[in-house]
């Protein structure tokens, strides 16, 4: 089991990198500040749900 507060949707499963921003969750998009991919805050979330579980 996952922590809840485990950043699924702010980290860039690209690279690794999190986003520095906060957690607003009007965001829908963001791009990654270090590789620059674009990223869909929930299909990213579960991305990173699944390769942490």
């Amino acid at each position: 089991m996952l922590n809840p507060f485990f950043p699924s949707s702010q980290i860039c499963p690209i690279c690794g990198a999190q986003w520095p921003g906060t957690k607003d969750l009007a965001v829908i998009e963001w791009g990654c500040p270090v590789c620059g991919t674009v990223h869909n805050r929930a299909t990213n979330a579960a991305k990173n749900i699944n390769a942490a579980v």
